[in-house]
């Protein structure tokens, strides 16, 4: 049975948009991240349930569709099955579809502007996409013609093939912007940057990113729908379902790092990331794989997700500073003892949303694809000290060479 929390998370928007705003206590974030369901504006989850054999339908279903396995993982399942499925939301015309989506993160998109829009999402064991239509991501108008989306990330019929599309204006159907592959049960991070851009107005584009790979898509065209003022978001899991499509059954698609925000320009970060030395090509770690306070961070050889102290997320806090945070452990990367001076060691200890700043982060674009990381507090770069496994890392002034610099690539 769904439960009373579930029944209510519609109510509670207003909660969930109070408690992103004070997640920044220094600043106000510019990308809105989802930890948990409340942090979203709505639910759209079956209430109906439909008996093709009697072509009838059942109201009031309770059962949870949409739940949360873990911090900031969301699950939306839909069920099907030769007697019955679950419809769309309070519908009892739709028989031919299942949705389970929530809507809403952070600020909505308005006319002109781009943002980008992330999830790391897999499938369960066993799913097949039902053929019509099988979206996982949408961007839908909030006003205006609000009926189609203007951006979605589907999975195509059967296994393999899925791809991200786009509908603008008077277009008669949807059209592809990139195509990607996608494994059963497989995460996969997904990053999308669009740019809505009204009638006339040749400046819109569709792109997205596959496990951190080059954005491409396509640009230089209109992108919107007919009288809509503002867009937002929508994660989840909606499919055409019908008699013929008996290769379904009770399948979930789940999201985890879902995040929308205002692109400005520049790099921008969102998820978790394996940080790698231009020089020595070996990844940032946590020695040791320790969880503990003032345990050191040094450069070692990325072993392929065997351990989580060589990943990080990057937290984006507003301003132009992110935290970085270990993946194992959950401690952020710090200056130790909040010192200005080169030479001091980079370690790993609890985040402290007052001053001093020496655990917020600027990713400085060097150009060809590599960053300086630089601590808010000194002004200070990242250095390895080394090109071996276990050598020293501390930060020092800018010194332009390749011991300072980072490939920041991102993992699911």
């Amino acid at each position: 049975m769904r439960s009373m929390e579930a029944i209510q998370r519609t109510l509670v928007t207003g909660l969930g948009m109070m408690a992103l705003a004070g997640m920044a206590a220094r600043a106000q974030a510019a990308t809105a991240t989802a930890v948990n369901l409340a942090d979203f504006e709505g639910e759209e989850e079956p209430q109906v349930k439909y008996y093709p054999g009697t072509a009838t339908w059942v109201s009031g279903d309770t059962y949870d569709n949409i739940t949360q396995p873990s911090s900031g993982v969301f699950r939306m399942e839909l069920r099907y099955n030769s007697t019955w499925w679950d419809g769309d939301r309070t519908d009892v015309t739709a028989d031919d579809r299942g949705r389970a989506e929530v809507k809403g993160l952070g600020v909505h998109q308005l006319p002109g502007e781009t943002f980008d829009y992330t999830t790391t999402w897999r499938t369960s064991a066993g799913y097949q996409g039902s053929g019509n239509f099988c979206h996982f991501f949408q961007i839908k108008g909030v006003d205006g013609d609000n009926g189609a989306p203007l951006i979605t990330a589907s999975i195509k019929a059967g296994v393999g093939t899925s791809n991200m599309q786009y509908w603008s204006g008077t277009m008669g159907a949807s059209a592809v912007a990139r195509s990607f592959t996608w494994s059963q049960a497989t995460w996969q991070a997904l990053k999308m940057r669009v740019k809505t851009a009204n009638a006339g107005d040749l400046t819109g584009s569709a792109q997205a990113s596959i496990n951190g790979d080059a954005m491409s898509g396509v640009t230089g065209l209109e992108m919107y729908r007919t009288g809509t003022t503002e867009y937002r978001p929508k994660w989840g899991h909606y499919r055409s379902q019908t008699t013929a499509t008996s290769m379904l059954g009770n399948d979930y698609i789940e999201h985890s790092n879902v995040t929308a925000a205002k692109y400005t320009g520049g790099a921008s970060f969102a998820g978790y990331y394996k940080i790698l030395n231009q020089t020595s090509g070996k990844a940032l770690v946590v020695a040791g794989a320790s969880t503990s306070n003032s345990a050191a961070v040094v450069v070692y050889d990325y072993n392929s997700n065997a351990t989580a102290n060589d990943e990080w997320q990057l937290l984006d806090i507003g301003s132009g500073y992110y935290r970085i945070i270990n993946r194992l452990s959950g401690k952020d990367m710090v200056v130790q003892s909040a010192s200005t001076s080169s030479g001091a060691g980079v370690i790993q200890y609890t985040y402290s949303s007052g001053t001093p700043t020496n655990d917020e982060w600027q990713m400085v674009d060097s150009g060809g694809g590599v960053f300086e990381i630089r601590n808010h507090n000194s002004g200070k770069n990242i250095q390895a000290m080394g090109t071996t496994n276990s050598s020293a890392v501390q930060q020092q002034t800018d010194d332009n060479a390749g011991d300072q610099r980072y490939q920041i690539v991102s993992i699911p």
